[in-house]
């Protein structure tokens, strides 16, 4: 088949990581992917070396974040509206330029944040796919840009794919039509993530993900300042890795200040080699405020991590409390600081759940296992 991606215009995290993975499977599955994408980036660099065409076709985003104060939300409203309205024009011209549209078997969405591939759909009558990768509003507090959007993804999608239990509900629950929507979990490339050694001097913690108050790394800090300043636990070391909001991470370099943590937790800009660098990590920790499927969690789970995870979104899809990781009620520091203590006073602990958890994931989150299962939306989509 000839598929068409669409990309969330400027966003690098978990939905365009899932993107590169799963083209790079379809692609190794003999169909031909073509991505769309605002600009050009490492991503495209990336594609491009996998054997995938890229177009730049500067789209835009059809949902934006909310923002305080109120007069600053509506100038953004404005602001953004118009950039959607031309982005549209603008993204469909160089698409017609530069690909044969009556060549194209589907058009794949790869965020709800995108409103091109239904706009190319009501104009083309392609079959259109929408992957919801996110919650949205729980998550990252987004709004939509366009009057009645969800009637504009029913009218003009075929079939949604959500990443996880709780994101289906969610968007059903929004109004999407319940028998268009299946759950397909994210599939990550597990051959490449390299197994962790647990070598055990100091335990070692990691936090990999895109630094926000969404993702809740000072929910780590704070757990962190309980261990050691409250319960004298010296011997543990944590890495909080991902791209940096300048803004958040002054915060978060400021509150480890306070705490005096300097020599226990460190902030690096994100790693194109993580699923290498994860091996040298004993625990892995997630504080999202509502992952939709928690690609991180996976990732921990292939390298063999013990998980420390919120208690919301996918993350109580993807952890079993005590079985392959824990679970802590979020903004409980001291739960949070209680389960962390569990895994570095009890390291067999740590190779226990770490164990269950690669078991569990290589039957459910390979990346072989999502691009097999999406392989038959398509199908699916064609027959009927």
């Amino acid at each position: 088949m000839n598929i068409l991606f669409i990309t969330e215009p400027n966003i690098i995290g978990g939905a365009t990581r899932s993107l590169v993975e799963l083209t790079r499977e379809l692609t190794k599955m003999k169909h031909k992917c073509i991505v769309c994408q605002n600009s050009y980036n490492e991503v495209s660099k990336e594609l491009e070396a996998n054997g995938v065409k890229v177009i730049i076709c500067h789209n835009q985003v059809a949902m934006v974040s909310k923002i305080n104060p109120k007069i600053l939300m509506l100038l953004k409203i404005i602001h953004c509206k118009i950039r959607l309205f031309i982005g549209d024009i603008v993204a469909i011209k160089a698409i017609e330029k530069h690909v044969n549209l009556n060549e194209i078997d589907i058009i794949h969405t790869n965020s709800a944040r995108n409103d091109l591939g239904c706009v190319l759909q009501k104009k083309y009558n392609i079959p259109h796919v929408v992957h919801f990768r996110e919650y949205g509003d729980k998550d990252f507090n987004c709004i939509f840009l366009k009057k009645n959007y969800i009637n504009f993804l029913n009218n003009y999608t075929d079939r949604f794919i959500a990443v996880s239990d709780g994101v289906k509900e969610n968007w059903i629950y929004k109004g999407i039509k319940q028998e268009k929507i299946v759950r397909i979990y994210n599939g990550v490339c597990s051959k490449d993530i390299s197994c962790s050694t647990h070598n055990f001097g100091n335990i070692k913690i990691i936090f990999s993900g895109a630094l926000s108050k969404a993702k809740g790394q000072e929910e780590l800090i704070k757990a962190i300042n309980i261990l050691v300043n409250e319960r004298q636990i010296k011997n543990i070391k944590a890495c909080i890795v991902g791209h940096n909001d300048i803004k958040y991470k002054k915060y978060l370099l400021e509150l480890i200040h306070e705490f005096t943590l300097e020599k226990y937790i460190e902030i690096q800009d994100a790693r194109k080699d993580i699923y290498k660098y994860l091996s040298e990590f004993d625990v892995g920790v997630v504080c999202s405020k509502a992952e939709g499927f928690g690609r991180v969690t996976a990732e921990y789970m292939f390298a063999g991590l013990g998980i420390v995870a919120t208690n919301t979104g996918a993350n109580t899809e993807l952890i079993e409390d005590n079985v392959n990781g824990f679970l802590y009620k979020r903004g409980d520091y001291i739960d949070f600081a209680d389960k962390l203590q569990k895994y570095i006073e009890d390291k067999n602990l740590i190779k226990k759940h770490g164990e269950k958890a690669r078991e569990i994931a290589r039957n459910k989150y390979d990346i072989t296992i999502c691009a097999d299962n999406v392989e038959k939306v398509y199908e699916n989509m064609h027959k009927s």
